[in-house]
């Protein structure tokens, strides 16, 4: 998608795509440097509608396979699709949940215009709580069946009775993608390709979503493991 995008300006795709860039942003992000720089802008948007079409589904299947390593059951996608064992609608909305609670806290955040490290502070808490209250919910809906409520709740109680555990699985990613937040701001991204070349922002662009690929699985695999720990122990 992207890609799709960077190529926007370009022909054929500028008349399909541009037209609603322009008028959800403005004409400038069509004209070269500032369309790079706004690549960078739009990749979280970008990687939230990758993961409400095909990603939270995906979460689903990586807990699934997870728990049948630990369970050393055979992993086989082809089996795992044709058992029907993921729910991928009720995936996707348990993360749509907890994705519009993490937009209100952001939005919430913004229109409070506390200090800056204040708002840091508070942000990072705040993201802490939602994914350790939330990071059950995928792993309850393919290993236990759950709705996507039912698994909030039942996520939530997990992270109740065992606090330390999860915040051993939640904070690790979450403090790396903090502090790649603080380093690769916007307004440093934009001074450095302007000082070097434009389109060197692949590279932050790279970066960013290999750190978020790396802490979905982390998350995905780590919770998935957790939730079904009480079956496997001996």
């Amino acid at each position: 998608m992207l890609i799709l995008l960077g190529l926007a300006p370009h022909p054929p795709l500028d008349s399909l795509l541009a037209p609603p860039i322009r008028f959800f942003a403005n004409e400038n992000v069509l004209h070269y440097p500032w369309h790079l720089l706004w690549l960078y802008h739009v990749t979280p948007r970008v990687h939230a509608l990758a993961m409400a079409l095909v990603g939270a589904g995906l979460s689903g299947v990586a807990a699934c396979l997870a728990a049948d390593a630990v369970r050393q059951k055979p992993m086989s996608l082809r089996l795992l699709f044709a058992s029907r064992r993921v729910r991928f609608s009720q995936c996707l909305f348990a993360w749509v949940v907890i994705w519009l609670l993490s937009e209100l806290m952001a939005q919430g955040l913004r229109t409070l215009s506390l200090p800056g490290m204040l708002t840091l502070g508070s942000y990072l808490a705040g993201v802490t709580l939602l994914q350790a209250f939330g990071v059950y919910a995928i792993p309850a809906v393919a290993l236990s069946g759950f709705s996507a409520f039912r698994a909030l709740l039942a996520g939530a109680q997990r992270c109740l009775r065992s606090p330390l555990e999860t915040l051993c699985i939640v904070l690790p990613p979450l403090v790396i993608l903090f502090l790649f937040s603080l380093i690769s701001t916007e307004n440093r991204i934009g001074a450095w390709l302007l000082r070097t070349e434009p389109e060197w922002v692949t590279v932050p662009i790279a970066l960013r979503l290999m750190l978020w690929t790396v802490a979905d699985a982390w998350l995905t695999t780590a919770a998935a493991i957790a939730w079904i720990k009480p079956s496997v122990s001996p």
